[in-house]
């Protein structure tokens, strides 16, 4: 299981393991067409995308998590470790995708909790 967790000066945050964690990376680029149809694009960066996922959540740590988030709008660093090496980069929250979940022993879960973490 990879670790990660989420800082903002000396605020810190630190979510229950995650389940799956993949990182990729894309080009920003500006592309536009000549008047002939040509395609012409101009590289400005790379940046890298975050990944996470947890199969399930207690309601409590997913609002803590979402506290975090809305408290630091709209930037803050994750960390995440690669190989024993730990990263970190500044970024936003980008798409949160959760199902509703269950109820057991009247507390609530939630199942299938995807988030990306995109680098600013």
């Amino acid at each position: 299981m990879a670790l990660i967790r989420f800082y903002k000066g000396a605020s810190q945050y630190t979510p229950p393991a995650p389940v799956d964690v993949s990182l990729s990376y894309y080009d920003l680029t500006k592309s536009e067409r000549t008047a002939d149809g040509t395609m012409q694009m101009e590289y400005i960066t790379t940046k890298r995308r975050l990944n996470v996922m947890w199969s399930y959540m207690k309601d409590s740590d997913f609002q803590d998590m979402l506290s975090f988030f809305q408290l630091h709008k709209p930037f803050f660093n994750v960390v995440y470790n690669v190989s024993g090496v730990e990263r970190d980069y500044l970024c936003y929250c980008g798409n949160i995708d959760t199902k509703l979940g269950y109820i057991l022993n009247g507390i609530r879960y939630w199942e299938e909790i995807s988030i990306a973490f995109i680098e600013v």
